[in-house]
């Protein structure tokens, strides 16, 4: 499945209590043609969840979140209703949009840092923030899409050595402020990339904010800065088409809409059947050796015909061998592990367990989980182990039966290692033949153990006699050399 230019934008929006605002913003997300579209600064009170439609008829889940008693910040997401979406307010500054996919999700997250005057004023706020971003990333497991979208209120400034993994060559600005060295230590512990300074744009196109406050001294252009940015993984960016800002938007904010496509590619496994040749030696079967020759001339008289070149006949012939013995020849049983059920059921458990990990954050339930996975593995081995040697059994059994007949034993004792080359040793045991490595070990351990001690008793100690007369130093140094 691929998700062809899939359009994902941020948009600080001033404010959402004024209903023209929300018309504006339907008309961006119908110009722009907006799949997703994170907002910040709602300044709006509690969670609100309303479905909308623009003019051409789309419809989108428009999400806010925020608590009853603050109304200064507040986040928010509107979505294609198609995408079929599920909203979480992390906090007034953050929220989440989850779309399930057939193997994995998109996680879009909503986010507004605190500026730089109040992160100066009150530093806890900025911790607060990052510390909520990083716990929230934490949950997400890392085979999802993940994108965070938000004014983030830092300028990260030129590439540099610190920012080479996390900045690309075309961010505007020299400087890294403060907020921007944040922003970078995020992304450089979560391997995340701005997107938005990845490709070659005009600067106009580079900016996404631009200051209402008359320069002074007097200059030809306004401040303008890039504060507002689309973060994913970095394993993702070759997925990204192309990340800019625009001016031209509809909606009455001094921030700029900031858009990135994407082509989201969602590659399956393929697990690659193995090939079934037909047993030729079920030939020597004299009922289905009639069979497979009224079958193989059924179809040569379908497809040799005189006008054709020999080539063709030659290449029909060989189809029709081959067409033949597929359908009369029995076909062998595939190599591999045996279904059972049960195991079926244990491997579909752990398999959960193993999401559920990776989708939570508390260390306590993580390591309880795991221990529950393993014990879930080693009883789906066991399981395992205990079919292979039934069959094994079976197969010696087999041999038993046949070993009178000395070519159909030695085919039998030819498939044995060939369907398992490296089990080759069998060991007598006390309760019979084990294949079992660990066994094995125990049974070869005790075997030297026992032949090494029977002589144990009869050897004699010799009690220790007191030297009357020592060695002298001569007699030592003869002796090292010698």
């Amino acid at each position: 499945m691929t998700l062809e230019h899939f359009n994902i934008g941020t948009l600080n929006v001033r404010g959402m209590n004024d209903k023209m605002k929300l018309k504006s913003i339907q008309k961006d997300l119908q110009q722009y043609k907006l799949d997703i579209l994170a907002i910040q600064e709602t300044k709006m009170k509690g969670t609100i969840i309303e479905t909308i439609e623009t003019e051409n008829g789309n419809r989108y889940d428009f999400y806010q979140g925020n608590s009853q008693e603050n109304k200064h910040q507040g986040t928010g997401l509107i979505v294609d209703t198609t995408l079929a979406p599920e909203f979480k307010t992390i906090s007034d500054r953050i929220s989440k949009a989850t779309i399930k996919l057939e193997t994995n999700k998109i996680v879009i997250v909503a986010a507004y840092a605190p500026t730089e005057q109040v992160s100066k004023d009150h530093p806890e706020e900025r911790e607060n923030f990052y510390n909520e971003m990083e716990s929230l990333i934490n949950t997400i497991a890392k085979r999802d899409f993940l994108f965070i979208c938000g004014d983030l209120n830092g300028r990260v400034g030129k590439k540099t050595e610190d920012s080479k993994d996390v900045v690309g060559n075309y961010a505007k600005g020299k400087e890294t402020s403060e907020n921007g060295q944040y922003i970078i230590d995020f992304c450089n512990r979560n391997d995340l990339i701005l997107t938005n300074t990845i490709f070659k744009h005009k600067m106009c196109h580079r900016s996404t904010w631009i200051s209402n406050i008359i320069p002074s001294p007097p200059r030809k252009n306004q401040y303008r800065n890039q504060i507002d940015y689309v973060i994913t993984r970095k394993k993702h960016i070759n997925q990204c088409l192309d990340s800019r800002s625009f001016g031209g938007i509809n909606t009455y904010t001094d921030h700029k809409l900031v858009k990135t496509t994407m082509k989201i590619k969602m590659c399956k496994v393929k697990f690659n059947k193995p090939k079934v040749k037909p047993r030729i030696d079920k030939l020597r079967d004299e009922k289905i050796a009639i069979v497979y020759k009224e079958k193989t001339s059924e179809l040569l008289q379908k497809y040799t015909k005189e006008s054709e070149t020999p080539q063709d006949i030659w290449t029909k012939i060989c189809n029709a061998c081959h067409e033949a013995a597929e359908i009369t020849i029995p076909k062998p049983d595939i190599k591999g592990k045996e279904n059972i059920k049960e195991i079926e059921e244990l491997s579909l458990k752990q398999r959960k367990i193993r999401n559920d990990i990776e989708s939570t954050s508390d260390e306590k339930l993580r390591n309880i989980l795991k221990q529950d996975r393993r014990t879930i593995q080693k009883t789906i081995r066991k399981l395992l182990q205990q079919k292979e040697t039934e069959k094994l059994n079976a197969q010696l059994e087999t041999i038993e039966n046949i070993k009178d007949d000395s070519r159909k034993m030695f085919e039998a004792i030819k498939e044995i290692n060939r369907q398992d080359s490296k089990r080759k040793l069998l060991i007598d045991g006390e309760y019979g033949q084990t294949s079992n490595p660990k066994q094995q070990v125990k049974i070869v351990t005790s075997f030297f153990e026992n032949e090494f001690n029977k002589d144990a008793e009869k050897i004699q100690e010799i009690e220790a006699i007191e030297m009357k007369i020592p060695f002298t130093p001569l007699e030592v140094t003869d002796a090292i050399k010698n």
